[in-house]
This record gives structure tokens, C-alpha cells and sequence, in this order.
């Protein structure tokens, strides 16, 4: 595996751990099952292995994640990641600049604000470890 796909699949996987062994939320909030799903799948993601996993999984992930978003704030930063992984799983890691091209993506205001914005709901309401980078 070539350096740039290596670092592509660390993204990839720096996208995953937002999903980190999600705690539950036992309050009685009016949405906490919301909660509780949307939890239990981005819990999920933590099983994800870029190496061995068929990226198609990472997008059908994406989609079921934004379908039990418990805000419309959550769904569309959901939403705003989700065209990646369909990229990603279609991405030819032997063209240099298809490769670039992702890690531009990867680094876009937009898309850095989203995974921001579902890793703070995932430390706050499922007991996340906030991720380390």
C-alpha cells in the first residue's frame, strides 16, 4: 500500500473514531431513544477496518447513521460526510490526483466542522472519548 493511500486510510479511519465505544445515555431526555440509536450507530463505527472492509459499508453506514439523527444540525453534518464515503469507496487509490482530490475533501472547512460537530454530540450525549487529534 502506497504512503498516500495509507494516510487517506488514516483519515478514513480519524473519521471512525468519532464512533469509539459509545457509552449510552440512560436519562430520561424526551429524545433519548433518538439518542440511543444514533448512538448505537455511530458506535459502529468503530468496528469499521479500512483494510479489510468494503468501503460500501462505510457509506451504508453514513446513510443509516443520518437516518436516526436526532437534529436536523446532526443530520446535515451527517449528510455533509456521507457524499465522501460514497467517493471514497469508488476512489482509484493508484491515480495521484483522484487521491488528492480526497484529501482536499477530507480537509474542507465544511466537512472538518461536521465530523467536529457529530464528535462533540457523540462526546456529550453517547459518552464518547473525544478522539486525539
Amino acid at each position: 500500500m502506497t504512503q498516500r493511500s495509507r494516510s487517506l486510510s488514516a483519515l478514513t479511519v480519524g473519521l471512525a473514531l468519532i464512533g469509539a465505544s459509545c457509552g449510552g445515555d440512560d436519562s430520561g431526555s424526551g429524545s433519548a431513544v433518538s439518542n440511543e440509536a444514533f448512538c448505537a450507530e455511530l458506535s459502529s463505527l468503530d468496528d469499521l477496518d479500512p483494510f479489510s472492509n468494503d468501503m460500501s459499508d462505510l457509506t451504508e453506514m453514513f446513510e443509516k447513521l443520518a437516518d436516526v439523527a436526532p437534529s436536523a444540525e446532526l443530520r446535515d453534518a451527517v449528510l455533509t460526510i456521507t457524499p465522501m464515503m460514497t467517493a471514497l469507496a469508488e476512489l482509484d487509490e493508484n491515480d495521484p490526483a483522484a487521491m488528492s482530490e480526497m484529501t482536499e475533501t477530507f480537509l474542507d472547512p465544511d466537512v472538518v466542522a461536521a465530523v467536529q460537530s457529530i464528535e462533540e454530540f457523540g462526546v456529550e450525549t453517547c459518552g464518547l472519548e473525544p478522539s486525539e487529534d
